[in-house]
């Protein structure tokens, strides 16, 4: 198990390299995993994944955005705390966003933003969010013609 001597030490690996993408996504890895344990336990996990985030966003690594967005829309069943579930939803929102940022044609990113923006009109009865899915997932199938 981590402890804080080894996020300390992660840390140092990367200021000194700041540039070195294997030990941000492999550090944004280890986050992810003490977070998802944290999640099964029933404690706080936010921090754990708002970091990985960060780490795969400066590395620009789109495939760990994209399953980190996908994690985070699967957790509802892990997590309890309402308050919690609304901050990792949203993060997932931010890693889709991110991805369709650097990768506009990114149809999976695209499909998943659609389906968690859908889960989250129905949440919080908001249409502005079914209306976003919708071009979400317009943008998807015209991504999906275009390439095809």
């Amino acid at each position: 198990m981590l402890n804080t001597n080894s996020f300390g030490r992660f840390e140092q690996a990367i200021q000194s390299t700041p540039d070195n993408t294997s030990m941000l996504n492999h550090y944004a890895q280890v986050l992810i995993t003490l977070a998802e344990r944290k999640a099964r336990a029933g404690e706080e996990s936010y921090p754990y994944f708002e970091k990985a985030f960060q780490k795969y966003n400066v590395a620009r690594n789109l495939e760990g955005l994209l399953q980190l967005g996908n994690t985070l829309q699967n957790l509802n069943d892990l997590v309890l705390h309402s308050r919690e579930l609304r901050q990792l939803l949203g993060l997932a929102c931010k890693c889709y966003d991110e991805v369709i940022r650097l990768d506009d044609l990114n149809g999976e990113a695209l499909r998943k933003y659609g389906d968690l923006l859908v889960k989250l009109a129905r949440r919080q009865s908001n249409g502005a969010n079914y209306k976003r899915a919708g071009r979400s997932k317009i943008y998807a199938l015209e991504g999906a013609l275009t390439s095809y």
